[in-house]
């Protein structure tokens, strides 16, 4: 990492650190990050406060409720701008009378969304939300695939 990275995008490394391996070290941040020991436990007392991790001695770990998948109504409120920005880059790389396959999820939900000017495309999906907000569109043939 660049010395470059805000407080908040280093919380955010961290919390992706703590969900993958399911612990993390305090020893074994800092070096990444260009940042002291003391600083990391800072950033993980600020992250345990929130409920984003468990602090534990020397390290964090995962709260429960984020060991599980989260439903889709609450995922689609994690990550919203960067979601929105993707979205609205995705939907101008469309071009009318084209085939697209879009994946389930919340994040492929969103361009969908600005697919509403777009004329004559066929959509294969297997995501019930994706084809749910695709279907609003008399411009747009849906295809959903088996489960």
């Amino acid at each position: 990492m660049a010395n470059t990275i805000t407080t908040a995008e280093r919380r955010e490394v961290i919390i992706r650190q703590v969900r993958q391996y399911r612990h993390v070290r305090v020893e074994d941040l800092p070096d990444r990050f260009h940042v002291s020991t003391v600083t990391i436990r800072s950033d993980m007392n600020y992250l345990n406060d929130k409920g984003l991790i468990i602090r534990s001695r020397g390290g964090a770990t995962i709260p429960e409720i984020f060991s599980r998948e989260l439903p889709l109504r609450d995922k689609n409120f994690l990550n919203n701008e960067k979601k929105e920005a993707l979205a609205r880059k995705a939907a101008t790389l469309v071009c009318d009378g084209k085939s697209l396959i879009m994946d389930s999820g919340t994040t492929t939900e969103r361009p969908a969304r600005y697919l509403t000017d777009k004329h004559n495309l066929v959509v294969m999906t297997n995501g019930l939300n994706v084809a749910n907000e695709l279907a609003r569109h008399p411009n747009i043939e849906v295809r959903m695939t088996g489960f």
